[in-house]
């Protein structure tokens, strides 16, 4: 299976990250009045569904008990 596939492209891992995603709405939403007003209720938005993504895509940790401790 390609690299790719499996974890993605380094622009797409960048791209997931928090400090990403709210920049980007930040940079998008500054070039107006109206776009100031909402930036507060974005980011609040963004970083609720990026918590939720982890914790769906997060494995139970009944899912580590196979690897040796140190």
């Amino acid at each position: 299976m390609k690299f790719e596939f499996k974890f993605g492209t380094a622009k797409q891992r960048v791209q997931n990250h928090l400090s990403y995603k709210l920049g980007r709405a930040m940079i998008e939403n500054s070039h107006s009045l109206w776009g100031l007003i909402k930036i507060p209720f974005i980011l609040r938005c963004i970083t609720k569904k990026h918590k939720q993504n982890l914790t769906q895509n997060s494995l139970p940790l009944s899912a580590y008990r196979t690897i040796k401790k140190p």
